[in-house]
């Protein structure tokens, strides 16, 4: 019967996860929980943990040869952590960037754009000869 484990285990840990479902299963609220704390927002958290996923599955091969299970869930904690602090620091920025505009009482893209005139007027061109 195959229960998605490998054989090898781990001192007090278990057994090793032999394919990425199962231990996306096994430890999705964990880094989820992780992902939380670093966020404070669980929309953002499960869109860190879903960019870690994509990097375990990515690196699933050196992931799957690390000795202990033990050694696995840290991994992919750092991994969960990174995406969290990215998605963080991308909030930051972003927020950043709203204010700096919000303090100079502009709005990028809310400019109008000049009409020919205008731009002819402001060149020196005089209308009369067109």
């Amino acid at each position: 019967m195959n229960t998605g484990f490998d054989e090898r285990t781990g001192p007090d840990a278990g057994p090793i996860p032999n394919t990425l479902e199962v231990f996306i299963r096994t430890n999705f609220r964990t880094w989820l929980r992780v992902a939380m704390t670093i966020l404070r927002s669980r929309e953002d958290a499960e869109d860190a943990v879903q960019n870690a996923q994509l990097t375990m599955y990515r690196r699933w091969d050196r992931i799957l040869n690390l000795a202990t299970p033990d050694e696995m869930r840290a991994l992919a904690i750092s991994m969960v952590k990174d995406s969290a602090i990215d998605a963080a620091r991308a909030r930051t920025r972003e927020t950043n960037k709203v204010s700096r505009y919000a303090v100079l009482g502009e709005v990028p893209g809310d400019q109008p754009t000049p009409l020919g005139d205008e731009v002819l007027d402001r060149s020196g061109v005089s209308s009369h000869w067109m």
